[in-house]
């Protein structure tokens, strides 16, 4: 029998002749058999055990809110703000078995997330995904259709207009308004040029956006039976068996001797099915909906109130600025005693990570202003009593046994961070030559242009490489960015504070989007709504961001505007095409000139080139193959940014995927005669650095998230590569051996093609 039956024939009822062979249509008859059980309709579930509430993102400034709630059978995401597939990735919240996303509002800062976590649940074998929300909401599929490809995921829009039920709860949807109506702001398609320059300007459609609903969900788990107390069956002498089974369903039974032994004596109680609510106030207008809501009034403590009204948690989305409002107290105080109150907002401290400040203290002992510090907000109380404050991986068990776990919370330990590097042999006396060599080479210079990279990974962010975000910083009152992958607007607040970060959005002029690809541009209107806040907090009319986008971009943003928050007035959007005008870009940047052309990767995809009238030039690729139109384009630029998607040795998927690979793009800078090439967006096998290879030189450098470099600052990254290469010796040889095995696998191809393809020429020959 062949090793292929072997595996397969314990598995069947097998017929056998006598000579022991196969029944081979006995067998086709059982396989068939297997098939069609592993298609048939999936088991019933049963309730659910156990289930919790688990903290994803909490709220803190830069950080998504979102709660991911755990039972036996399935998951239930509420809320999906940008960078909530980044936190799922980190932390191990497995979404394979996610069905439901909950949103309570129409806002980017509730389902910002959504198309890229929808791409990540698509792969990981997830068919069906129902959103329940605001009417509208799932026209941000519609919206991103051009770039969100869904495959095999079915997603579908829940009617909220009768209660959700599956195997685990029961949800009742609560609907609260604004008493402000929303705002309503028209305008006509406009366009505007002349018979001699067809190029025209691309302005955003506005209609009436309904924005003033907010959805509350109460959760109501399904009842369950008590379970047996087997101690107490032992008291009462009852014997193994099926006296048991009738206990637990509730019958008494008659022991052989007599005794009556009652069901209520030997299991716990029944557990009547716990609540937790999860609510969203946006704002004051809300709050006259919210509080006379009779949905909500069942479950606070009043005379009439059962115990199964009673709620286990609260887990309040609502602001501090209406958290702290008497109204929203008086109405907190209304719940039993016994209620938990966890806050996901801006309130909150933790930003989800600790893996970015692990590979930042460790980058940070090479030079501190090439690769800063994070941030971090300082833990501080909550301004509001009585509410815990739900930072990333705060855990709320429902049940069994109800309570909050505080125990699995973020701690940021520099210290721990420090000594993982120095244990790695060589590196203390590395890293003292390298302090050497930098006082020697490390000259201060101009700090203007400084480039920051906000995102350096390609296709979707992993731990330590956010999707593809470039800020360039041209003077001290400008900047502009290139391209702008999901949650940059979070990667500024994390990198600069705030404060700090509000100051670069009020100076950011443009944004260039390179092509329609999710991982370039998902972030744009975070950074958008971002700028605009920014600039209210200053009570200032803010400037148009000047946006240089591809078609189906600027399509995404005009149908975004138009579906759900008014950003058109915030913008002036041109759309990349051979020829454009890009004077307006310029004055605002104060650049000479701006170039694109055409790359070698998908439909309407660009690089850039922008020349400074102080004459420094910087190229960025955006994604592709080596390009000729690029380097021609850029020749004898200061600084080539170009992407290193794929390792030496994967030419042939990088040919198919229109990608570079590292050596590739050194020698696009080599062509160019780039004073220095910078390489990025890499693939996310690499998590914290590429494979170096005999090609860097002392004018390549490698781009790491939150990396800030000014271009009288390039030559000193070279210097630091020795002691890289011992800071990450561990992962770099996995790296090299993963090479090693995927060379061998490619030269097996190989000589089995070259065997085919000789068997066939020989039989060709006979003939």
């Amino acid at each position: 029998m062949s090793r292929f039956f072997r595996r397969i024939v314990p598995h069947f009822n097998i017929a056998r002749s006598a000579s022991t062979k196969i029944d081979l249509n006995n067998l086709v008859a059982s396989m068939n058999s297997f098939k069609s059980k592993k298609g048939a309709a999936p088991k019933k579930k049963y309730a659910s055990s156990n289930l919790s509430l688990q903290v994803m993102g909490s709220g803190a400034h830069g950080t998504p809110a979102s709660l991911y709630v755990v039972s036996d059978q399935t998951r239930y995401l509420f809320n999906c703000g940008e960078g909530t597939q980044r936190l799922a990735h980190e932390h191990k919240m497995k979404l394979s078995k996610l069905e439901h996303i909950f949103i309570t509002g129409s806002s980017w800062k509730n389902f910002g997330g959504l198309p890229g976590l929808c791409m990540t649940v698509r792969d990981a074998g997830v068919t069906d995904l129902t959103i329940h929300g605001p009417a509208k909401v799932d026209e941000i599929f519609h919206a991103s259709k051009r770039f969100v490809t869904l495959g095999d995921l079915n997603v579908k829009l829940a009617a909220v207009i009768k209660p959700f039920e599956d195997s685990v709860m029961k949800v009742n949807y609560v609907l609260i308004e604004g008493e402000n109506s929303s705002d309503t702001d028209k305008l006509a398609d406009e366009s505007s040029g002349d018979d001699e320059n067809p190029i025209k300007e691309k302005r955003i459609c506005v209609r009436s956006v309904d924005s003033n609903k907010s959805l509350c969900f109460i959760c109501t788990l399904h009842p369950r039976k008590g379970t047996l107390l087997l101690d107490q069956c032992e008291k009462f002498k009852v014997p193994l068996g099926p006296l048991l089974g009738k206990l637990k369903a509730g019958e008494d039974i008659i022991l052989q001797d007599g005794t009556v032994v009652r069901s209520q004596d030997v299991t716990s109680p029944d557990d009547p099915g716990s609540v937790f609510i999860v609510v969203e106030c946006p704002d004051k207008s809300y709050l006259t909906s919210l509080l006379d809501h009779q949905e909500l009034k069942k479950h606070q403590v009043s005379d009439s109130s059962s115990k199964s009204d009673l709620v286990k948690f609260v887990i309040h989305f609502t602001p501090p600025e209406v958290m702290c409002l008497p109204e929203y107290q008086k109405w907190i105080k209304l719940f039993s005693p016994s209620t938990t109150h966890v806050a996901l907002n801006s309130d909150n401290y933790c930003q989800g990570t600790t893996a970015v400040h692990r590979l930042q203290h460790k980058l940070h002992l090479l030079h501190q202003d090439i690769f800063p510090l994070m941030k971090e907000r300082p833990q501080i109380a909550s301004a509001v009593s009585n509410v815990v404050q739900g930072n990333t991986l705060v855990k709320c068990n429902v049940q069994p046994k109800p309570g909050i776990d505080l125990s699995s919370r973020l701690l940021i330990d520099p210290q721990l961070y420090v000594e993982e590097c120095l244990v790695e042999a060589g590196f203390e006396e590395e890293l003292k030559s390298l302090s050497r060599k930098l006082q020697i080479a490390d000259v201060k210079g101009a700090v203007y242009p400084r480039v920051t990279f906000l995102g350096t990974g390609s296709c979707i962010p992993n731990k330590t490489r956010n999707t593809s975000g470039i800020l360039v910083e041209t003077s001290k009152d400008s900047c502009f960015l290139m391209d702008c992958g999901e949650a940059t607007a979070g990667q500024l607040i994390r990198l600069f504070g705030l404060p700090g970060a509000n100051d670069i959005l009020r100076k950011l002029k443009g944004i260039f989007v390179s092509h329609l690809h999710a991982d370039h541009h998902i972030g744009l209107v975070g950074v958008i709504l971002a700028r605009k806040k920014a600039f209210e907090l200053r009570d200032v009319v803010p400037s148009k961001l000047i946006l240089l986008l591809p078609y189906h971009v600027v399509s995404f943003v005009s149908e975004y505007s138009s579906t759900f928050e008014n950003i058109a007035d915030q913008v002036e959007v041109f759309q990349l095409t051979e020829g454009v005008d890009y004077s307006e870009f310029n004055r605002a940047i104060g650049l000479k000139e701006t170039t694109t052309c055409l790359v070698r990767h998908c439909s309407h995809a660009y690089g850039i080139l922008c020349e400074h009238e102080t004459g420094w030039k910087i190229v960025y690729s955006g994604d592709t193959e080596p390009c000729d139109k690029l380097t021609e384009m850029g020749y004898g630029c200061d600084l080539l940014i170009h992407e290193a998607t794929m390792e030496d040795g994967l030419e042939d998927e990088a040919r198919k995927k229109r990608h570079s690979t590292t050596s590739e793009a050194i020698q696009v800078g080599q062509k160019m005669a780039a004073k220095f090439t910078l390489l990025t967006h890499f693939s996310q096998r690499y998590a914290k650095i590429p494979i170096f290879n005999e090609k860097f030189s002392e004018s390549v450098g490698i781009a790491f998230d939150n990396m800030q470099v000014s271009l009288s600052q390039l030559h000193l990254l070279p210097v630091m590569m020795p002691a890289m290469k011992i800071m990450f010796s561990k992962y770099h040889e996995e790296m090299e051996t993963k090479m090693i095995k995927i060379q061998q696998r490619k030269e097996k191809r190989e000589q089995i093609l070259q065997k085919i393809e000789k068997k066939k020429l020989a039989t060709a020959f006979t003939k």
